[in-house]
């Protein structure tokens, strides 16, 4: 995971959509609803998915893969209903308020969303939930990493392919479990055929700093070079890994 910039600026759609229909829902709580009907039409409206495809560099917030036409829109607080655990019983309301709220918004693979995240959403202190939409959520503590309000690199820590939380810290603990960063979806393969071009890379051009007069080696030095900053672009795949492995070999690009 990597630090992303959410735009101030909100969708055309969610600017001209999402109030009434967020008082729409406020209003039907009101009235005793506790199971709400959303309008998908708004938060998957097609300026949306793009604005948050364009913020996230076009990966997944969460595992930093690629993003193709089969993503997901993917509610950081549960819209419909919420689980504090694994396994728990679903508890609803969830934050129907915040259906259509931008900051409430990212567009994440399926496999994050689906089969991983799903309604789950701890907090250090259960007991500060806020369940409904007159609540404060400034009293909520996630231990979900928001990448748009906190910077994943200074709780997230690598060692080669294989994250740990920085410090034992208790949010990236969360994180990578519910995502499975660490183990049970076959990341740590994809990560490791990455990893092994930068070190293919990095090899060529040390190589290249310690025989200047070679030629043919400055020269797949200079294609290494090239190749290394293709890895080291936002939209990258696994780029805060990267990162953490070139500063753990004290490369400078």
């Amino acid at each position: 995971m990597i630090r992303i910039n959410r735009p101030a600026t909100l969708p055309d759609k969610l600017q001209a959509s999402s109030e009434e229909a967020k008082r729409k829902l406020c209003n039907e709580y009101n009235n005793g609803s506790r199971e709400f009907s959303f309008q998908e039409d708004i938060y998957k409206h097609t300026g949306v998915v793009n604005a948050l495809l364009e913020m996230q560099y076009h990966k997944c917030p969460y595992c930093e893969q690629f993003i193709g036409k089969d993503g997901d829109i993917e509610h950081f607080r549960p819209k419909a209903a919420y689980q504090q655990e694994k396994g728990q019983e679903l508890k609803k309301p969830g934050y129907y308020w915040l259906a259509y709220e931008w900051n409430n918004l990212f567009r994440s693979c399926i496999a994050c969303n689906q089969r991983w995240k799903k309604n789950l959403f701890p907090l250090a202190d259960p007991d500060k939930r806020c369940d409904c939409h007159t609540g404060d959520l400034d009293d909520e503590e996630p231990l979900l990493i928001d990448p748009t309000r906190l910077n994943p690199e200074e709780l997230i820590g690598w060692r080669e392919e294989y994250p740990f939380p920085i410090n034992d810290d208790s949010r990236a603990r969360k994180t990578i479990e519910i995502f499975g960063l660490r183990e049970g979806r076959n990341l740590e393969n994809a990560r490791r055929m990455h990893l092994n071009d930068v070190k293919r890379y990095l090899k060529i051009i040390q190589s290249a700093r310690a025989n200047p007069v070679d030629l043919e080696l400055q020269q797949d030095a200079q294609e290494a070079r090239e190749g290394l900053q293709e890895k080291l672009a936002d939209s990258a795949p696994f780029l805060a890994m990267t990162r953490a492995y070139l500063a753990a070999q004290n490369f400078q690009p």
